[in-house]
């Protein structure tokens, strides 16, 4: 919701559950991209593509948790300024978003709601 000032766990959001992925810049075809890797692509703008290796193959293999040396801080100050990011097809709802990457979690909360009818 609009009025908490932390994201929500992976586990409690609705978001990932209802896209399709129409394109990404991953080598993966984008119906096997998994909904986790989707959030922690977004959520890491870019920086890791997915969680584990096995699934991330190719030149995306080096953007996993389990091969990135360089650990993705809070603030997102190891990640690039910029994100392709991907072409989603949404599902009718209404979801919460926000931006950790200059929110100090009190004064400078980044929010948005996306309705889509």
């Amino acid at each position: 919701a609009r009025d908490e000032n932390y994201p929500y766990p992976y586990e409690q959001t609705t978001f990932w559950k209802n896209v399709k992925v129409r394109w990404s810049p991953m080598e993966k075809s984008n119906t096997n991209i998994l909904q986790e890797d989707l959030a922690l692509y977004f959520a890491s703008t870019g920086y890791y593509r997915c969680q584990r290796s096995v699934d991330c193959t190719g030149a995306d293999n080096p953007y996993t948790l389990e091969t990135q040396t360089t650990k993705l801080d809070g603030l997102l100050n190891v990640a690039s300024a910029s994100f392709e990011g991907a072409l989603l097809q949404i599902n009718a709802g209404t979801y919460y978003m926000m931006c950790t990457r200059n929110n100090n979690f009190s004064n400078r909360a980044q929010k948005g709601t996306l309705i889509v009818i």
